[in-house]
């Protein structure tokens, strides 16, 4: 049984048309999906989608644009067709719909060249004269009268068509500088030639005719300018003014806040680089009339669309890696998309801003993907709405993405790096991206710093395996994945999974070839061995891959009762062997932090008939939820808490040979181990070892301490539960320490294990620094009975769970005594006078022991 992708359409062919983003995200491309075709030696027939665990359909194939501006220009530079200075500018001509760009290297329209603006005011004292001219103007605020932007009396600025050119020959640099007196780029004169461009892309029209009105924030150091003289048809001055201020307002204090709150204060800025008198050391972000961002246009219009509304710019002052910034918005996305928290405007400013605020810790980094993607994780963080189209678009892009994470292989791809910002949010806390840009002030900025910065918070090799897992996406029965991008935002599209190779497995084995698979990159294979999907099959897959890259291999594995366990794959010659009921899925990745670092190799599938695969003992849900207030008079403070978490133990028991000893326990400060110990059963115990079950949980922990005079925001502990681990049979056998055992009698079964649980703690202290720590924890599986679940230590309080609740039984089945029933529920109040809530925890399941 097999599901190809001539099924792709036929299952979600009502999906909703993608809906762009602002450059802040650039819009997805419109093309026709071509048609659909398996691949060659991959299977067409159709399967059930039972389980949930099978490929979703991706969006139409948009393979990366050659024609942009960008890449057509960095072509003609390589060729030695253009000599770099002139290719720098024509990249920055591309960016604001330049009539003198070339038709030839007139691309399509993709996310802006911010790269080529830093690197044009990095280098601007050394570029050749003429180049610095065209270019200058772009680079000067557009308060300045000979900014590109702005109309000056003196005719410096003004636009005017050459008649001789509207036949459709290319220009060049010359005629962009005709006529402009060689005083250097702050007084350079820029002189327009309407070439290859439509009447409606004359830019006399866009330029501010006039003064330009601003006005301040008064609760973060910016600056909002806007011509004063816009025009029939737009929004006002001041009401354009008064929507991006309250933007400003409700989001940039947020985001100021010191560092690892948030990305800390920007750079002033310089008073004397803007000659209006109302300038000041406020970071300023100017209004441009619609029609002057246009990245990397054909010019076949001169309006934008809301995919690209926004642009930084570094500025003066600067130190050896950090500066100030400015930032450009097209007005057009006002008009056209609404002005509240949740519109397009306001990720626009939010999107802008945070470059703004990198700047003030790095400038020039080589890693676009870190600057966008941070920047595009900045909005759905900041800002109230459905960020769903988004994420669905940014997702399509990584999960079908074949080089590696920090490759620029497509103009959506920097912003679509948003999902490992997720990942970081979601492994080590919002500060982890905060303290990262923090570490690269003062870098060189190279991939290696970026790296190295990433790694002091998310250890990269280590976790990169588990961003590629939680890139499946998938919620299938067993919840192989654990942490899902959902659980961090509601409106995540769950369940889409990758496009993928899928392959039949019968007698003959199965190759699959790896070679190619970058540093940071990642494959999704799925396999569908011959045979029903209620019956095991042995399958053996052996992985030959060289030592160029950091390789792991992870397998789904399905069961004949459809629930789906996350396994590794062996690399050693021996392999692994699995049992599995129909489908299995592979994902290869590669930590190696150099992309260059690809492997080579291949994997082998095959069945074995000589595995014997007795049906697992079954599966345990396990759930806590729980709310405790203090009375508002409680003293010295009042204590909100609140705690919620569910996990998975799908449990494997074999009967050990000798009977065995109970498992030993590990050592918990505080309590003697025999107090911990369940009683010893009778003569007449059979004992089994869980070695080899699969332990999941995800959940979280928050409390707040309230006074009259902090509030209830101020003293905060946060904490996220993580876990996913294979168990041994006894404590110590297994590397996390985590185990599970369990002895039967003629009344039933008792369980006794210790299930390993990785708690990041972020402690929020009004007058101290944030801190932030991970360590692992062992939870007790019993029935937790009327305790507290939270505890004071040092001060905070953190969760605790009881380590001396009712060892977890279970009951025989009376119509089948192969099945036992695991059944806790417990639901209990505080005892504290005056407090409220209510803590209930409950484990259910059914296990069948095979004897």
């Amino acid at each position: 049984m097999r599901f190809a992708r001539l099924r792709y359409a036929a299952l979600l062919a009502g999906l909703l048309a993608l809906v762009a983003a602002g450059c802040t995200s650039p819009a997805p491309d419109d093309s026709p999906a071509p048609d659909a075709s398996p691949d060659e030696g991959v299977t067409a027939a159709p399967v059930e989608d039972e389980d949930g665990l099978l490929p979703s359909p991706n969006a139409p194939d948009d393979e990366p644009p050659t024609t942009t501006t960008t890449t057509l220009v960095q072509a003609a530079v390589a060729a030695g067709q253009l000599d770099e200075p002139t290719g720098l500018m024509y990249r920055v001509w591309g960016q604001f719909n330049d009539p003198r760009l070339p038709r030839e290297y007139r691309g399509e329209s993709a996310s802006h060249d911010s790269a080529a603006l830093n690197q044009a005011v990095r280098e601007l004292d050394t570029l050749p004269a003429e180049v610095a001219e065209a270019v200058g103007p772009y680079l000067l605020r557009p308060t300045d009268p000979q900014s590109a932007f702005s109309h000056s009396p003196d005719g410096a600025g003004d636009s005017q068509n050459d008649g001789d050119n509207q036949d459709g020959e290319d220009s060049d640099a010359e005629a962009g500088a005709e006529g402009a007196e060689a005083r250097g780029w702050q007084q350079a004169a820029l002189t327009w030639t309407q070439v290859n461009a439509p009447e409606n892309n004359d830019p006399a029209g866009r330029q501010c005719p006039g003064d330009w009105e601003t006005r301040a924030s008064d609760q973060v150091p910016i600056r909002v300018w806007i011509c004063a003289d816009r025009g029939a048809g737009t929004v006002g001055a001041e009401e354009a003014l008064e929507a991006v201020i309250g933007i400003v307002d409700g989001t940039v204090p947020e985001m100021t806040k010191p560092v690892p709150e948030g990305m800390g204060p920007p750079k002033p800025d310089r008073p004397a680089d803007d000659p209006h008198p109302d300038s000041d050391d406020k970071v300023d972000i100017y209004l441009l009339d619609a029609g002057w961002l246009g990245p990397e246009r054909r010019g076949e219009v001169s309006r934008i669309d809301s995919g690209a509304g926004g642009l930084a710019i570094p500025t003066r002052p600067a130190g050896r890696t950090a500066s100030s910034g400015y930032v450009l918005i097209d007005a057009g996305v006002l008009e056209d998309h609404g002005t509240g928290p949740d519109s397009e405007l306001a990720r626009v400013v939010v999107h802008e801003v945070f470059h703004v605020l990198q700047f003030a810790h790095h400038d020039h980094l080589d890693e676009r993907w870190l600057i966008e993607g941070t920047a595009t994780w900045a909005e759905r963080y900041y800002l109230p709405g459905d960020f769903g189209d988004e994420h669905l678009r940014h997702l399509h892009r990584m999960q079908r993405e074949d080089d590696s994470l920090v490759a620029e292989t497509h103009p959506d791809k920097p912003y679509a790096t948003a999902l490992w910002a997720m990942f970081m949010e979601q492994t080590a806390g919002a500060q982890s991206i905060f303290n990262t840009w923090q570490d690269l002030s003062g870098t060189g900025g190279a991939h290696e710093d970026v790296l190295a910065a990433i790694n002091a918070y998310v250890p990269v090799e280590t976790r990169f395996p588990d961003f590629v897992m939680r890139m499946v996406n998938a919620n299938p029965a067993g919840n192989p994945i654990g942490t899902r991008f959902v659980h961090l935002d509601p409106n995540f599209p769950d369940d889409v999974l990758p496009p993928m190779p899928d392959h039949d497995l019968g007698d003959d084995a199965l190759t699959i070839d790896h070679t190619g698979v970058p540093g940071l990159g990642y494959e999704y294979h799925i396999v569908y061995p011959e045979g029903s999907r209620e019956e095991t099959a042995g399958v053996r897959v052996t992985v030959e891959l060289q030592d160029e890259g950091t390789p792991k291999m992870e397998a789904i594995v399905r069961d004949e009762r459809g629930r789906y366990s996350r396994r590794t794959v062996s690399l050693t010659p021996d392999g692994s062997e699995f049992c599995v009921a129909g489908i299995l899925m592979l994902i290869v990745s590669n930590s190696h932090t150099d992309p260059g670092a690809a492997l080579s190799g291949e994997a082998t599938v095959e069945r074995i008939h000589d595995l014997h695969c007795d049906p697992p003992a079954g599966e345990l849900l396990l759930e806590m939820e729980g709310q405790y207030d203090d009375p508002p008079t409680a003293t010295p403070v009042t204590i909100h808490a609140e705690v919620h978490w569910n996990g998975a133990l799908q449990v494997h028991l074999e009967q050990t040979e000798d009977g065995g000893a109970p498992a030993p326990l590990p050592p918990i400060p505080g309590f003697d181990e025999d107090d911990l110990r369940p009683p010893s059963l009778d003569d007449g115990v059979t004992r089994y070892s869980g070695a080899g079950s699969l332990w999941s949980v995800h959940g979280s922990f928050r409390s707040e301490r309230c006074s009259p005079y902090l509030g209830c925001e101020d003293h905060v502990v946060e904490q996220r539960f993580e876990g996913q681990a294979t168990l041994g049979g006894m404590w110590g056998e297994t590397e996390d320490g985590g185990y599970l055992t369990a002895e039967v009698d003629d009344s039933g079964m008792q369980l006794h294990g210790r299930l390993p649980v990785t708690v990041t703690t972020v402690i929020h202290h009004p007058r101290r620094e944030t801190t932030t720590h991970t360590e692992v924890e062992h939870w007790p599986l019993t029935c937790h009975t009327g305790r507290p679940f939270h505890h004071v230590t040092a001060g905070h309080d953190i969760y605790f769970p009881p380590d001396r609740g009712t060892t977890l039984t279970g009951h025989l089945n009376d119509e089948d005594h192969a099945v036992i029933d695991v059944e806790c529920s417990q639901t209990w109040q505080p005892t504290t006078a005056g407090s409220s809530g209510t803590t209930t925890f409950t484990v259910n399941g059914i296990l069948i022991v095979d004897d």
